[in-house]
């Protein structure tokens, strides 16, 4: 069975092995995978991967759990990246993951689905998280569990942090399934059998809100003892934004610092980049040195030029009008050589310039529309 770039093997008892397709995985690299204990939703990746020519992802159409990893295989491809596996010990289909099926069928959950909604940039859904993008940074949580009815009862919510991260708990709640066929018998029920849930991160979160409609209804409708009736198809629990740490933009990235910007090579998003490194600063534009953005490259001058272990290398230009302020000595010391402090932490210590934006103003609100269009971090 395949499913894109991935082979799916049965084994029984809702074990699959994973394994690439053959003309998919000759000379290449696992990039990153998800560990053993992951739950991965349908259709999102459980490893990234990259050949000499391009890159590509590893899922499955069914929710699983990794309870296996082929880690010797995985170092192999990243000791040998460039080489076939002739003579190895390996072969090229052998497996990668062994996964198991959890969770619920999309055909019976139907109604489940218009909350799986997914930018271009796939991401994991935590176990018992459901998400829905409403805009790039924001976004729509709630529970699922497919052992619930469509509706439960749910009380006790509390925000656990202010800075979040990726795959951290955001709130904690109590619950008590609605069952059918319960009287009023059901909120002794609920005290004695209510059991504690958390929502996970699926980014890292800046801000977080109630679902005030959750409010209302409370107050409108109540229910003994503070319980809130959800449904599971229709209620969100909360809404989150995704906290911005850089804006980034055809292979820079951007990050304010007061009132200066810092700027780098954005290694980890462009992919040309990442294959073909390590990277060789060439020219950069002195401290002092002032620039005015003409919108096209033909027209603006170059801020930089890294080179590359491949025909093209990468030349920065500039976004918006700017004076450069401070240049990395760490970066820009030995030009023409492999710069390790790049290409090993881009983001970091591997930064290229701290510029003044000379329209504060006009920059702000370009940022802010990349923000909207989802061209951050």
């Amino acid at each position: 069975m395949y499913c894109e770039s991935t082979i799916i093997k049965e084994l029984g008892n809702d074990l699959y092995e994973i394994s690439c397709c053959p003309a998919m995985c000759f000379m290449f690299e696992v990039v990153e995978y998800l560990p053993v204990g992951e739950i991965v939703s349908a259709g999102l990746e459980l490893a990234y991967c990259t050949t000499e020519e391009l890159w590509f992802n590893l899922s499955v159409d069914f929710t699983c759990k990794i309870v296996k990893v082929n880690q010797p295989l995985i170092d192999y491809t990243r000791k040998n990246k460039g080489k076939n596996f002739r003579y190895s010990g390996f072969e090229q289909t052998d497996w990668i993951f062994v996964v198991q099926k959890v969770g619920y069928e999309e055909d019976k959950y139907w109604h489940f689905k218009e909350h799986k909604q997914y930018d271009t940039a796939p991401i994991t859904i935590l176990s018992n998280t459901w998400l829905k993008y409403l805009k790039p940074y924001l976004s729509e949580i709630g529970y699922f569990n497919n052992s619930l009815p469509l509706e439960y009862y749910v009380k006790n919510f509390q925000i656990l942090g202010e800075d979040i991260k990726r795959k951290q708990k955001i709130c904690s709640f109590e619950y008590f399934p609605n069952y059918a066929g319960l009287g009023e018998e059901k909120w002794e029920l609920a005290e004695k059998n209510k059991k504690t849930a958390y929502l996970h991160a699926p980014y890292d979160i800046e801000n977080v809100y109630f679902n005030e409609k959750l409010l209302l209804k409370a107050q409108y409708n109540p229910q003994p003892n503070n319980w809130i009736l959800m449904n599971i198809k229709e209620d969100f629990i909360l809404k989150i934004e995704s906290k911005v740490n850089y804006y980034t933009d055809y292979s820079c990235w951007y990050k304010y610092e007061g009132d200066f910007i810092k700027m780098g090579l954005d290694i980890q998003s462009d992919e040309y980049v990442r294959i073909h490194l390590p990277a060789y600063p060439m020219e950069y534009a002195p401290v002092g040195k002032v620039f005015i953005n003409n919108n096209t490259m033909e027209q603006s001058q170059e801020i930089c030029w890294v080179d590359l272990a491949g025909p093209i290398g990468r030349w920065l230009y500039p976004k918006f009008d700017m004076e450069i302020v401070a240049v990395n000595p760490k970066v820009w010391t030995n030009l023409g050589e492999p710069c390790e402090t790049l290409t090993t932490d881009c983001y970091g210590e591997g930064w290229l310039f701290v510029v003044k934006p000379l329209d504060a103003e006009k920059t702000a609100q370009m940022f802010a529309e990349w923000k909207e269009q989802g061209k951050f971090k």
